[in-house]
């Protein structure tokens, strides 16, 4: 990709928008606010562009994803990503399944969606008793003086409450898709033929013709604003940047805005993603795709991405490519991999006569920030910064695609 040139001394660049990280959603959101005629530019920590979706390279094989991937179902999703982006959306084959316990049912199943419900109804009622009995202790602390624990019950109580609200929307969500599931049935769940490196190479190539430069391997520790020139400054490793205005999503990393001289945190969480690649031999391996799990001590899901990687030997030519993505309270051990290993054969997705080339550690820290602190940094940096949530790859492009696909529209690839 074509980045501005950096030297040592040169001048403050002036920008309209400066976006901070490079997720598909926050290039996606790029291109649009280029085709409006502003100059943007974008900043991305990692040494190539992806964010989540970004890929590494191994000694064997090259474009290797830093963790599983899937695209929810949605209609509007995979017809912006074809028209739009670029991308070959083909049907997963085979099919991709989903164990609930020791269970086996397709992915996005009715019967997944109701046990989801089940769970996130049983999170939001142990946070509302919590929320109710936090309360009573703050009482009993404050009998016994001591304010700084009573302060803190009742802290809790607010921390339990907005996480019961949030089980209760995702509980909704699950019943909702549990009663429109024939129609999802109807849609089979998409991926780029080429995998994340074919969406990340599509993103790639619509910044070049959109004439966006991109700065790699630039750690953001704060960004200063001044209210009496209307502008924002960011100092890189080897250029200042202005801008009128900042885009940030749900992962940005900027732990700080100097509002003049007085100094904000943004509050976030840190998501610790643990991936393992595993790089097997098998004469015969099983039809496998994609299997999520639901309840399981070690394993979310695992996926196969050896159609989606690049051999960089004759050995690994021969070779699978399996990714998984551990439980986020999980903690790896030496017998972490001969477990993974177990319990893949136990359910099909490796043969019992594979053999474990080499196994690979993908971790990597995400900081998150929670809808509410991302409109709370909006509404006391207005006008100068906007925000969009981004969790959810599938659900933020069809939220956002009628808006952009007007836009895109100039750089819209050829069908």
């Amino acid at each position: 990709m074509q980045r501005t040139p950096l030297t040592e001394n040169s001048e403050a660049v002036d920008y309209d928008w400066l976006v901070i990280g490079s997720s598909p959603i926050s290039v996606m959101e790029a291109l649009y606010l280029r085709a409006r005629g502003n100059r943007v530019v974008i900043i991305e920590a990692r040494d190539r562009i992806g964010g989540a979706w970004t890929s590494t390279d191994f000694e064997e094989f090259s474009d290797v994803d830093l963790g599983p991937h899937v695209i929810d179902r949605n209609r509007r999703t995979y017809d912006f990503l074809q028209d739009y982006i670029g991308c070959d959306m083909q049907p997963v084959s085979p099919a991709p399944y989903q164990y609930i316990g020791t269970t086996r049912h397709n992915y996005e199943s009715t019967v997944s969606f109701l046990h989801g419900a089940a769970f996130h109804l049983a999170k939001m009622g142990r946070n509302i008793l919590g929320a109710l009995t936090s309360p009573l202790l703050s009482i009993a602390y404050l009998v016994a003086r001591n304010t700084k624990a009573a302060t803190e019950a009742l802290r809790d109580a607010q921390r339990r409450l907005k996480s019961a609200h949030y089980s209760g929307r995702l509980a909704g969500s699950s019943l909702r898709n549990a009663v429109v599931d024939g129609f999802w049935n109807s849609l089979p769940l998409k991926f780029p033929k080429g995998g994340a490196p074919e969406l990340i190479h599509n993103l790639k190539t619509l910044l070049d013709e959109a004439n966006i430069p991109v700065f790699c391997n630039e750690q953001i520790d704060r960004l200063h604003l001044h209210r009496d020139e209307a502008l924002i400054r960011l100092q890189l490793s080897k250029q200042t940047i202005t801008s009128k205005q900042v885009l940030m999503t749900s992962g940005s990393a900027i732990p700080e805005f100097l509002d003049g001289d007085q100094a904000h945190h943004v509050p976030r969480q840190t998501w610790t993603s643990a991936n393992r690649c595993l790089i097997i031999e098998e004469a015969s391996p099983p039809d496998f795709s994609y299997v999520h799990c639901t309840y399981h001590p070690i394993i979310a899901m695992a996926y196969e991405a050896t159609a989606y990687v690049q051999p960089k030997t004759t050995r690994s030519k021969h070779c699978r490519v399996i990714l998984t993505l551990l439980r986020s309270n999980y903690k790896p051990n030496e017998r972490t991999i001969d477990e993974i290993m177990h319990q893949l054969a136990a359910w099909g997705v490796v043969g019992q006569s594979a053999r474990l080339v080499k196994a690979y550690s993908l971790d990597h820290t995400n900081p998150i920030k929670t809808r509410e602190a991302m409109r709370d940094l909006e509404c006391r940096f207005a006008p100068f910064l906007k925000t969009l949530y981004s969790i959810n790859l599938s659900h933020g492009i069809a939220q956002n695609s009628a808006r952009w696909a007007s836009a895109l529209a100039p750089w819209k690839p050829p069908p």
